[in-house]
């Protein structure tokens, strides 16, 4: 049997630790090359993926920084959605949805998504997650809400 590729085209990140809201293109559908200063989050774009990919089955946050030496507590998934930062706190103070999302070539050569979507209110609280898979691009899934003039994260129940 043949190995099967699907390369990934594109990286969404909403609310996703330090993203705010960023599309990341993979031109070609390439390897994937993060260069850049400390803190500018190129392991969290690598987090992301593995989470996407693996469910968040057996997920270490962070461990590139485990890798360099420079780990302190560890990045948990509260954190993320939060936007926790040793140095700022908690930028999402009342809560948060965030959304880390892959367009990958699918079948057929056909735009593939699949992603999670993740909630909590709190730092020491369960978190809520859910995910999808759906043949589409990335700009056709219903990541944002526009209510009174405002722009928001789609809850579970919006995104569905």
């Amino acid at each position: 049997m043949p190995d099967v590729v699907y390369p990934i085209y594109r990286i969404r990140l909403l609310n996703f630790h330090n993203f705010v809201d960023e599309t990341i293109t993979l031109e070609g559908a390439g390897h994937l090359f993060l260069l850049g200063d400390n803190g500018c989050g190129k392991t969290t774009i690598l987090d992301a993926v593995h989470y996407v990919l693996t469910a968040g089955k057996g997920m270490e946050w962070n461990s590139a920084a485990r890798l360099s030496g420079t780990k302190r507590d560890g990045r948990r998934v509260q954190g993320v959605i939060l936007r926790y930062n040793l140095d700022t706190g908690t930028m999402n103070k009342d809560g948060a949805i965030t959304y880390a999302a892959l367009e990958i070539i699918g079948r057929n050569g056909q735009p593939l998504c699949i992603g999670m979507g993740l909630s909590a209110t709190a730092l020491d609280e369960q978190t809520g997650f859910w995910g999808f898979i759906r043949e589409c691009t990335l700009e056709t899934l219903p990541f944002l809400i526009e209510e009174d003039g405002q722009t928001r994260p789609a809850s579970r129940q919006e995104f569905k």
